[in-house]
């Protein structure tokens, strides 16, 4: 078999599993999720994010957010197994809030699976109470 007939080989095979696996919305919900966790790193880290704010990736789905001085962190995870977003609100000392956020494709927004509010409006809550105090109004 030639290198060309036995690349057809698998590419015809290929697309008989793509037609048989209808597994494409989930893997579709898990490309949305670790976007998003990616998004949330480079906006937070990068060179237009938060000052002193840095990751600490402890596995590929998780990131740990944490500024030097104060004593709390916020924990960014990809759930693939129930294809969510897990944020961890965490104030040492104190009990941590546990949110998992769905995403809701008819407003394209990250919603809380318990309650109504949205990913970045908890996010942006968390980072003031937790690591940024100094920009509570």
């Amino acid at each position: 078999m030639s290198e060309n007939e036995g690349r057809n080989r698998l590419k015809e095979l290929a697309q008989g599993a793509r037609a048989k696996v209808q597994d494409n919305g989930r893997l579709e919900l898990d490309r949305k999720g670790t976007e998003l966790l990616e998004q949330i790193v480079t906006d937070l880290t990068g060179p237009e994010g938060m000052p002193g704010l840095y990751a600490q990736r402890d596995v590929a789905l998780r990131v740990r957010l944490r500024r030097q001085g104060k004593a709390g962190q916020i924990v960014a995870e990809w759930d693939r197994t129930i294809g969510a977003m897990l944020m961890v609100y965490e104030r040492f000392g104190a009990r941590p809030r546990h949110v998992r956020y769905l995403l809701n494709e008819e407003e394209g927004a990250w919603r809380a699976m318990e309650g109504k509010t949205e990913l970045y409006e908890d996010l942006t809550a968390a980072l003031v109470e937790i690591l940024y105090p100094e920009n509570r109004r």
